[in-house]
C-alpha cells in the first residue's frame, strides 16, 4: 500500500513524504486534477511556463500559466528556477510510477472546503487514464470540522 499526498492545506501533524511532488504544496484539487493530466510535465515545468512571484519565509508564490494556477511551496529551499524544476520534475515521474504501479494507493488531502462530486469523479477518471487498473482511495480530511471523507 502507498500513500501520496495531494496537497492541500499544510498540517504539520501528517507529512508522508517531503521528496514527493504534493507534500509541499498548497493548491486547490482542481490544479491537482490539471497536473496529473499533462501529457508532458516538461511543458508545464519550464523556465518559459513558471512565474515565481514572491519567495518570503522559505515560502514561494509561483504561477504555472499553460494551467492558469497558482501554487504555494512551503520549506522552498531551491536557490534559482532550474533547480526547483529538476527536483519537482523528480517528484513528478516517481507519483506517476507509483500510480502505474499495481499497488493500492491512499492519497490524501487536507482541504477547508468539500470536493464537490464532479471534481471527484474527474480525478478518478485522471488516476484510470494514467493506469486503468489503478486500486485507489481518495481520503480527505476537512480541516474546518477535523473529519475525513472517503471517496472512490
Amino acid at each position: 500500500m502507498i500513500y501520496l499526498r495531494l496537497g492541500g492545506d499544510v498540517h504539520e501533524n501528517f507529512k508522508i513524504n517531503r521528496s514527493l511532488f504534493f507534500d509541499s504544496i498548497i493548491t486547490s484539487f482542481e490544479t491537482v486534477i490539471k497536473i496529473l493530466e499533462c501529457d508532458n510535465i516538461d511543458d508545464v515545468l519550464c523556465v518559459d511556463n513558471i512565474i515565481i512571484d514572491s519567495v518570503c519565509s522559505n515560502i514561494a508564490y509561483i504561477f504555472i500559466i499553460s494551467l492558469d494556477c497558482s501554487l504555494i511551496i512551503y520549506d522552498f529551499i531551491y536557490n534559482n528556477i532550474l533547480s526547483l524544476i529538476y527536483e519537482y520534475k523528480q517528484r513528478f515521474e516517481y507519483m506517476i510510477k507509483q500510480i502505474k504501479s499495481n499497488n493500492k494507493i491512499i492519497f490524501i488531502r487536507f482541504s477547508n472546503y468539500i470536493i464537490n462530486d464532479t471534481t471527484i469523479k474527474k480525478f478518478k477518471k485522471t488516476i484510470l487514464k494514467i493506469n486503468n487498473k489503478c486500486n485507489v482511495i481518495l481520503l480527505v480530511f476537512d480541516k474546518n470540522t477535523e473529519h475525513s471523507i472517503t471517496y472512490i
